[in-house]
């Protein structure tokens, strides 16, 4: 045992988590989406269990490298560097040697922009493991996350959460499915969010041992008992909520709600996230909308999401990709909102393939408004859809997801011990 690791054994005998991802903005993060929500929510659920948390959050502005205590435990940040002194000097795990194999592999000028932040991460990712000295890691995604932590020098057991295969979508970029892979198969464990994420990860990777299937967690409770929202909106609300995005199927939602409005003159289409490669006001107009008609919030998070969803006649999600574990989908459940949602990746069994909801196909702006109409004008499907959804959301609940994932981290570190144990009988056979 090192001696810092067993002064932080002497300070605090708790177990420690080392968990990478994103983070919400609340907690400093600059990319909103469900994986950074998820991530915040499981945070504090850990701590609430007992466990010493330390966060590595790559999507908080560079800076240090000096740890912020937080209500939850110690944030890390990426470090601010300059690249020359770092590659020149650089020793730990080999970074040097295989940085510029990394480089060499990949010929195209994008790797080297990834090259720079795959090093600038390594260096964050390293201060923040010598400071925790965990007992285990947790990877939030299947991509460079991991590779971060192999050239960071990390030597604990490692869990990865594979919220979708975001990865793979570029066919072409053979290295960074390499190492992605092999992260995979390196990993003490695996967690997918869903069946479907699950299946897809052993179709890309057949010899990969079967990850374990759990959800990502919500806080139920605030989706059932949480506030209203001002009532400054008085006719049926059709909600959107997460990244306003092409891939997300805006610009259909707007041509779809339309339609709507024909029917349903006194309907708000209501969308509440961060606009990113689409301009709302262009599309409105185009369809003859008005700012009547749309209400776009911006970026919210907590009870005030938790708010318009409450609020919410009809939640939609629209999306044209493959979705894993949808935290729209799930929050809707939980407040018992009848759902349209596209029929895409995990949603139709996330939706018990239309018992909790109506799914059409992705891109069909027919069937997206004909399917909003009708819930708004039947208020007795409206309230059985829902309520059936809310009876199934309790299995999401933020407790009973953390208690899975606990329980992942100890079998990770069984079986960490089990195979480091193998490997030093194995040094030690005389040849």
């Amino acid at each position: 045992m090192t001696r810092s690791a067993g002064n932080r054994q002497l300070r605090d005998k708790r177990p420690t988590v080392l968990v990478v991802g994103p983070v919400a903005p609340g907690d400093g993060g600059l990319a909103p989406g469900g994986v950074s929500q998820h991530v915040s929510g499981l945070i504090r659920a850990l701590h609430s269990s007992g466990w010493r948390v330390v966060v590595y959050a790559d999507d908080t502005p560079q800076g240090s490298g000096r740890p912020r205590d937080m209500e939850w435990g110690t944030l890390f940040g990426p470090v601010r560097l300059r690249m020359a002194p770092l590659v020149a000097g650089a020793t730990r795990g080999g970074l040097h040697t295989i940085m510029r194999a990394w480089a060499d592999r990949h010929r195209s000028a994008r790797m080297g922009s990834r090259t720079r932040t795959v090093i600038a991460h390594s260096v964050g990712l390293a201060h923040a493991y010598s400071h925790a000295r965990p007992d285990v890691v947790h990877y939030q995604h299947a991509d460079l996350r991991p590779y971060w932590g192999m050239l960071a020098g990390i030597d604990a057991p490692e869990v990865i959460t594979a919220h979708s295969l975001s990865a793979f979508r570029d066919f072409e970029d053979e290295v960074l499915h390499a190492t992605v892979e092999a992260a995979l198969r390196r990993a003490d464990a695996v967690i997918a969010v869903s069946g479907d994420t699950s299946r897809a990860l052993r179709a890309r990777i057949p010899d990969l041992a079967a990850p374990v299937v759990i959800g990502n967690g919500i806080d139920v409770s605030l989706f059932q008992q949480g506030p209203m929202p001002p009532d400054d909106v008085t006719g049926p609300v059709v909600l959107y909520q997460g990244r306003i995005a092409r891939q997300k199927g805006i610009p259909e939602l707007i041509r779809a709600f339309a339609t709507v409005r024909q029917a349903v003159p006194d309907a708000t289409l209501v969308l509440v996230g961060q606009e990113e490669d689409v301009d709302v006001a262009a599309l409105m107009s185009d369809v003859g909308l008005d700012s009547s008609s749309v209400r776009a919030t911006g970026y919210l998070e907590g009870p005030h999401v938790a708010a318009w969803v409450r609020r919410a006649n009809v939640v939609v999600l629209p999306s044209l990709v493959r979705e894993g574990q949808s935290r729209t989908v799930m929050e809707a459940m939980a407040a018992g909102r009848p759902i349209v949602a596209s029929r895409v990746g995990a949603v139709p069994s996330l939706l018990g393939d239309g018992e909790y909801g109506l799914l059409v196909e992705a891109g069909d702006v027919g069937a997206l408004a004909e399917s909003i109409g009708r819930l708004l004008m039947s208020p007795a499907i409206s309230d059985r859809l829902g309520e059936a959804a809310q009876r199934a959301s309790l299995e999401f609940d933020s407790a009973v997801v953390t208690r899975d994932i606990i329980s992942v981290y100890r079998s990770a570190i069984e079986a960490h011990s089990g195979r480091s144990a193998a490997l030093d009988h194995a040094h030690r056979e005389p040849a």
